[in-house]
């Protein structure tokens, strides 16, 4: 298995505040050109759980899977624990992005 490291940079960083946080269908093209089977991807899965008064709660926590299939609108990614899960390529982007910050 290879971990794939999204490229991003002084272009990319010019390009994201022009566009001011939109994804554009050319970046998507370039992250579907870099992942491949068998990369490790960050993907946050959401948990449900209610929310009381004065009590904060997690929407989504970061774990790594596997790619296990590529498709054009979403990758299929087998995380560590099993379950396989579908992303649009747009969340595999806001992975990339995100600070190693996911549970074990």
């Amino acid at each position: 298995m290879t971990k794939t490291k999204i490229n991003t940079g002084a272009a990319v960083e010019n390009h994201r505040q022009k566009d001011q946080g939109n994804v554009s269908p050319k970046w998507i093209e370039a992250i579907q050109r870099q992942v491949k089977i068998g990369d490790t991807v960050n993907v946050k899965t959401n948990k449900c759980c209610s929310v009381d008064e004065g009590m904060s709660g997690k929407s989504g926590v970061w774990r790594k899977g596997t790619v296990i299939g590529i498709f054009r609108n979403f990758v299929h990614v087998r995380l560590q624990s099993g379950v396989c899960e579908s992303v649009l390529w747009a969340d595999i982007m806001n992975g990339s992005t995100e600070d190693d910050d996911e549970e074990e």
